[in-house]
């Protein structure tokens, strides 16, 4: 990596521990941490980061999320990272006809209750308005970030399941340790290759990035035996009910995806690992678009308390493909629930999918996918399965939505940490791009088998509950126990895609074939 990165990354901590300096509760309880958090980093932008432009003094981050138009009318809307103590930056935008134009960014503030855990950082946002001569860029604390849609889109890119994982469950034989320092290897428990997808999705240079949800992964403090591997790793607090801290989102989030989050809108989904007991707060700061639940969303009611659950609205975004047709991607909020049984979050999930599929009624012209965390008909490996049970994931999921399916003609999820596939017949297919980064449970592929019956049957094949009919087993399932991301491309005829598996290095290593509700992979 270039000295100008190293200088970059570090100035953007030396510039925190000013501020930490400043504020007494923030240095008691966070500068103990400092010294590792800065070292991993280093280690961290040495392995990952790409030579980039240098970030303004004042802001450690800077992107563009896809809202919904009832937030922004341009359904784009900029997000700064900033340190406590700090104003927010101005959006400076330059019109195609060469006029500039300042836009004032708001503060998104977390709940009181978050503690020392969310100290040190702050987000801005500002829409980004709509101009009669339309925009060229724009710029927020030096860099340039997103600034438009494209009026068709031919390109899109979609990776979930990220995050390094961290996980010590005080049993030493149930110790799960990803090699956060490492970019490549050849087992995937011994690396990381986030940052290096990151940087070949800026490199496909895509119209949209769509991400399934997952980024926090950082959710022990590393084991004793495994400095190599994830020393200095910010940790959670050890006193409080919840998983993340803001150090963890740099370290999960901004410092290995800049290239990504620089290339195009983000479109991002909630994951089981944003609950609020998890990296809730850090989510809902950082990247929630919606306006009924704030950025303290996931505050606790008081320091150390415990934290509820709650859900997000669902929500549409259109993509105007060429010659006439759009692409509407309908996303659901599915953080919570259980893999392998049916729970009492079903009648709350269900009403977000009631409410995507108003929003996916079929219109002319339309193609419609579903967005979503846990997949309806994902596989587990055999190994992960409840005894009695089938290693069918997210079974509520498919609970809570059973019945409302048959506006899709995709659905695309994560959870699983590979790349998949799975068609029930009678539902359209499910496509799993879990394979982002974070480490798969089981890395043997032939663990992905399929089952003797259906999702929402039980090993012998009776129903898992009186309540829904088991569907019928798939008719195709295809598996890759692989790193990457997906490339969606629009072929030339209405609701047929190609989507390529891509390793992290950009290099192409399978293609799934949509066409109309059917998929096959090569």
């Amino acid at each position: 990596m270039r000295a100008q990165n190293v200088a970059v990354m570090s100035g953007h901590w030396v510039l925190l521990a000013n501020y930490q300096r400043r504020n007494d509760l923030k240095t008691r309880t966070m500068s103990r941490s400092l010294g590792a958090t800065l070292a991993v980093l280093a280690a961290l932008g040495m392995a990952y980061l790409a030579p980039t432009p240098a970030i303004g003094s004042s802001v450690v981050s800077a992107y563009t999320l896809v809202t919904p138009q009832a937030v922004s009318g341009s359904r784009l809307q900029i997000r700064a990272v900033i340190p406590t103590g700090i104003g927010c930056p101005q959006v400076t935008i330059t019109t195609r006809k060469g006029r500039t134009v300042s836009r004032k960014m708001s503060m998104r503030v977390p709940g009181a209750t978050t503690g020392a855990a969310f100290a040190s950082l702050r987000a801005c946002q500002a829409n980004i308005p709509m101009l009669s001569d339309g925009i060229r860029n724009a710029r927020v604390g030096g860099v340039t970030v997103p600034s438009k849609l494209p009026a068709t889109f031919s390109k899109i890119a979609m990776l979930g399941d990220t995050g390094c994982r961290v996980d010590d469950d005080a049993d030493p034989a149930d110790i799960d340790v990803q090699d956060c320092s490492k970019s490549t290897g050849t087992s995937p428990s011994d690396y990381w290759p986030l940052a290096a997808n990151a940087r070949s999705i800026a490199r496909e240079k895509p119209d949209l990035t769509i991400f399934t949800g997952d980024f926090f992964y950082r959710e022990d403090p590393c084991p004793t035996g495994y400095e190599l591997k994830c020393g200095g790793s910010p940790p959670p607090i050890a006193s409080y009910q919840f998983n993340d801290t803001d150090y963890g989102w740099m370290a999960d989030v901004f410092i290995p995806m800049a290239p990504m989050l620089r290339a195009a809108p983000i479109l991002a989904v909630r994951g089981n690992h944003e609950q609020c007991d998890r990296g809730g707060n850090g989510w809902f700061l950082f990247f929630e678009v919606s306006t009924s639940l704030s950025p303290a969303a996931c505050a606790p009611g008081v320091i150390g308390g415990p934290t509820t659950k709650n859900i997000s609205p669902s929500w549409s975004f259109d993509a105007p493909i060429r010659n006439g047709r759009t692409l509407r991607i309908v996303a659901v909020d599915s953080a919570y629930g259980r893999n392998f049984d049916i729970t009492d979050w079903v009648p709350t999930q269900r009403l977000a999918y009631e409410s995507a599929a108003e929003l996916s009624r079929p219109a002319k012209g339309r193609e419609s996918w579903l967005l979503t965390h846990r997949p309806m008909f994902g596989l587990e490996p055999v190994e992960e399965a409840v005894p009695g049970l089938l290693p069918w994931t997210s079974t509520d999921q498919a609970a809570a939505s059973f019945g409302l399916t048959s506006n899709y003609q995709l659905m695309v999820a994560s959870h699983v940490h590979v790349a998949q596939v799975v068609k029930i017949p009678g539902q359209p297919p499910q496509m799993v791009v879990g394979n982002g980064g974070s480490k798969p449970d089981i890395a043997d592929q032939s663990s992905y088998a399929r089952p003797a019956y259906g999702p929402l049957s039980k090993a012998d094949g009776t129903p898992l509950s009186p309540d829904y009919q088991p569907y019928p087993n798939s008719s195709y399932d295809w598996t890759a126990v692989k790193y990457g991301y997906v490339i969606a491309t629009p072929s030339r005829q209405a609701k047929q895609w190609s989507m390529t598996h891509k390793d992290s290095t950009g290099k192409s290593f399978a293609t799934c074939s949509l066409s109309g509700r059917q998929m096959t992979c090569e």
